[in-house]
């Protein structure tokens, strides 16, 4: 019986640790894709437009875009520019994001790691970056140094000279080694375009995923479609969610939820056969006894129940000491981070927990009556043994 509860202890601990590494897991990576991803993306396909056509977006989009959300959604105008980082020994390709003042840069403050955000409303900010501690390496360079950024376009490149004001690390090296935050304006200087332009709108702060989130986009989408049937604009605008944008990584957490369903799957058998197995021992170690009752009158529905209270009392402790075990080493994790991970690998330095207290509950709800709806077929063996004989069982 006490290897029975050992095997259901470690049974409900593993579920319970990978339901919470798994919520961890992708709650992490979420918070981390959407640090540099926005909700929606709102831009001016060139290849959809006619040649005349200008693929910036302007204030004015914006506020249409913002008429067409919830309330609470925010908006920033945003350039995305191709640029290459140039050092005496070393160069790296990557891209410049210019934001506005409007840009939620609370992600990169929680990620900041030397230096600060600087103040893209000074025009003595305009040159100051933000980047990766992870590129900065790459290029050997660091907090406060200087670096020469090429922008290619129209058969001839622009030269700026930057400077490294803040460095960040989301150990998210996909974004790490590719995105460098500097001033819209500097990228609108660049281009030689309006104060007003931008190459695409960031629209963030929804109160939705998912489905949810599809939803808003279409709504955006049929907005700007109905515009442009209706003569009203004469730009076809393309809007993607977050879904699109960075579908490989929820691809990846796609991969882990299917992972973790099947640990769950496996151990819920195991706790299973191990309590028809103990009440199979049960039965074989007690059949005098179930002759006994017999003879004395008891029923097989009676004898039946009694021996699944028994197992079930099996089943009780194991989840006790289950839920015990595996609540602590999650909250020890939550605590301590004592389990690292490779962040090349993995995008994080530990393994992330996040304690749910509603799918645990749901998950011993279901073990229970798994249980006892599997123990009633094992228990009709009580019905087969011969009370005459089962006296004389030895």
């Amino acid at each position: 019986m006490r290897v029975a509860v050992t095997g259901i202890t470690l049974s409900i601990a593993v579920m319970i640790v990978s339901i919470c590494v798994m919520r961890g897991f992708s709650r992490a990576i979420r918070e981390k894709v959407s640090g540099f991803e926005p909700q929606l993306t709102i831009g001016i396909n060139p290849s959809l437009n006619q040649v005349d056509v200008s693929p910036l977006l302007s204030v004015s989009d914006v506020e249409s875009a913002l008429s067409v959300l919830p309330p609470g959604a925010r908006a920033s105008m945003s350039i995305k520019q191709p640029a290459i980082l140039k050092t005496p020994d070393n160069f790296s390709g990557v891209i410049i994001k210019g934001i506005d003042r409007a840009y939620d840069t609370s992600f990169l403050a929680d990620n900041l790691v030397e230096g600060n955000i600087p103040d893209y409303s000074a025009d003595s900010t305009i040159y100051q970056v933000v980047a990766s501690r992870k590129l900065l390496t790459s290029l050997g360079l660091g907090l406060g140094d200087r670096i020469d950024c090429f922008f290619m376009g129209d058969r001839a490149y622009r030269t700026r000279r930057l400077k490294v004001a803040g460095i960040y690390d989301t150990h998210f090296s996909g974004y790490d080694m590719n995105y460098v935050f500097s001033s819209i304006d500097m990228l609108r200087g660049v281009a030689t375009i309006a104060d007003t332009s931008a190459t695409v709108i960031e629209i963030n702060s929804l109160q939705a995923s998912g489905e949810d989130l599809e939803m808003m986009r279409q709504a955006v989408e049929g907005y700007y479609l109905q515009q442009m049937l209706t003569g009203k604009s004469d730009r076809r605008f393309t809007v993607l969610s977050v879904n699109q944008t960075a579908a490989q990584f929820f691809s990846w957490l796609e991969l882990l939820d299917t992972n973790v369903v099947v640990i769950l799957v496996i151990m819920s058998l195991l706790s299973l056969l191990t309590l028809v197995s103990s009440l199979f021992i049960l039965v074989l170690r007690h059949v005098p006894t179930i002759g006994l009752l017999k003879a004395l009158g008891a029923s097989n529905r009676q004898i039946r129940f009694t021996f699944i209270l028994i197992t079930g009392r099996i089943l009780l402790r194991g989840l006790l000491l289950g839920n015990l075990l595996g609540l602590t080493l999650v909250i020890v994790q939550m605590l301590t981070h004592i389990i690292p991970l490779n962040p090349e690998a993995y995008y994080l330095d530990h393994v992330p927990v996040q304690l749910s207290l509603i799918p645990i509950l749901v998950l011993n709800i279901a073990v229970t009556l798994l249980a006892f709806i599997t123990l009633l077929l094992p228990s009709a063996i009580i019905s087969t043994v011969s009370p005459s004989r089962a006296i004389r069982y030895e």
